[in-house]
Formats: C-alpha cells, structure tokens, sequence
C-alpha cells in the first residue's frame, strides 16, 4: 500500500490497469484479505472494479477455497452492471469444479472403503475413473480399491491411485 502512498505524494493517480495488478500480485502472494480490502476501497478512491478486477478477486477467494464470498463477489459484478466475460467463466467452473472434485473424490473413496468393510458391495476390485468424473484431469487417473478376501477378514484393503493406461 506504500506503492499508491507515494503515487499520491508525487502527484500520480493509479488507474484501474494499476489496481488490477497489484490485485493480481497480492492475490498471488497468498494475501486474499489484504487484496479484498484493496478492492473495496476502490470507489472511495474514485476508481471502478471492472470485469478484470472481479475475476481476479474471484480467483484469489475461489484459491483460498472461499466459495460463498467467490460466489457473493460475483453476484455483486454482475449487479453492478459488468459482463462476466469467458476468463470469468473459468475461473469460476475450474477453480470452483477442483474443490468440489476433490471433496467428491474424497468422500467416494471414504463412502466406497466403508462399504466394502461392512460387506455391503462384494467386490475385489473396485475401479473408480476419476478422470471421466468431469474430464479435469489432463492425465486421467484411476483409483482402485483392493479388498483382501483370501483371509476372509474384511478389514484387508488396500487403495492404489495410479495414471490410466488408456
């Protein structure tokens, strides 16, 4: 913030490409609440949020896995009149896709190993293509969950995450 203290004091006025970058570069630096704060105090320094600044906030609160205030951001951009653009889109289906793959993944796995501990499914080997799940996955990977029947206890499993062969 020494940066826009000093543009002032030599007589400069930062414009929105300015505040954009600094945005980007906090929002980079792990700082989402120092580049929120940045953000809201935009109008009083008589300077607009446009498309630019909206999606870059909303990539920086979607990183930091802010999902209700990416969304609230949102909703404000286009309240305010400005026109998401495909950047914004993006931003929004793959940043917000990732956490909700990941939760999904995670809980298929922990739902699918409880299952085959209590015997409720009866296979030895369960495959779960995560990479056809949503096709966000450059290289599709497939979990296989290993059941160890030949003991005959069900507590043998074991859980192999490796790159499809496809």
């Amino acid at each position: 913030m020494r940066l826009f203290e000093e543009l002032e004091n030599r007589g400069l006025k930062p414009n929105i490409v300015t505040y954009n970058t600094v945005i980007n570069h906090i929002c980079k630096s792990n700082n989402v609440d120092e580049a929120k704060e940045l953000f809201d105090s935009l109008p009083s320094k008589e300077s607009q949020p446009d498309t630019q600044t909206f999606t870059l906030m909303i990539n920086g609160l979607i990183t930091k896995g802010m999902l209700k205030k990416s969304e609230d951001l949102f909703t404000k951009m286009v309240e305010n009149g400005l026109t998401p653009d495909d950047i914004t889109y993006n931003t929004m289906v793959i940043l917000w896709t990732s956490h909700i793959l990941d939760s999904f993944v995670f809980n298929l796995i922990r739902l699918t190993l409880r299952l085959t501990h209590e015997g409720v499914i009866d296979s030895k080997d369960i495959v779960l293509d995560v990479g056809a799940l949503l096709h966000l996955i450059e290289s599709p990977l497939v979990i296989k969950v290993r059941v160890d029947r030949s003991s005959g206890r069900k507590s043998g499993r074991s859980l192999d995450i490796v790159p499809d062969a496809d």
